[in-house]
């Protein structure tokens, strides 16, 4: 299992940030590799929906399951398919604004094959991981 952190900073009220990540459908806006959310159903613990999301230019399809809601503080969603694994979006007030702390952890799918691709793979997901923060921030920021 790989595990990945970033932090971030965005000037906008943490109730403004938390209603925006809380929303699904809103991950096709700002996850560079998510193709699809559909099915939608329910809202804080329990809510569910299928992803479709590519990975070296494969596709990954899967369900994900909101485990832990904390309004203003806390989502976890699980996911489970051709990728296993959570994230956790933590929020916190940071000098007017709030701080964001994503942390994933995802199994990298076999397809992929080989510790060299697995490599690859972790790398190039750290890389959209910091691209997928900064669209966080560029489209919440006052």
């Amino acid at each position: 299992m790989v595990e990945t952190l970033r932090n971030i900073i965005i000037n906008a009220p943490v109730e403004k940030v938390f209603a925006y990540l809380d929303d699904p459908i809103r991950l096709l806006e700002w996850m560079t590799n998510m193709k699809e959310i559909k099915n939608v159903s329910g809202s804080g613990v329990g809510s569910h929906f299928r992803w479709v999301y590519e990975m070296i230019r494969k596709r990954f399809e899967g369900e994900a399951t909101v485990v832990d809601h904390i309004p203003n503080k806390k989502i976890v969603i699980q996911l489970k398919g051709d990728i296993s694994g959570s994230l956790s979006l933590i929020f916190g007030p940071h000098d007017g604004g709030t701080m964001v702390t994503s942390i994933y952890k995802y199994s990298v799918p076999i397809q992929v094959g080989g510790k060299a691709a697995e490599k690859l793979v972790m790398t190039l997901n750290e890389k959209e991981m910091d691209l997928d923060i900064a669209s966080i921030k560029v489209k919440l920021d006052d």
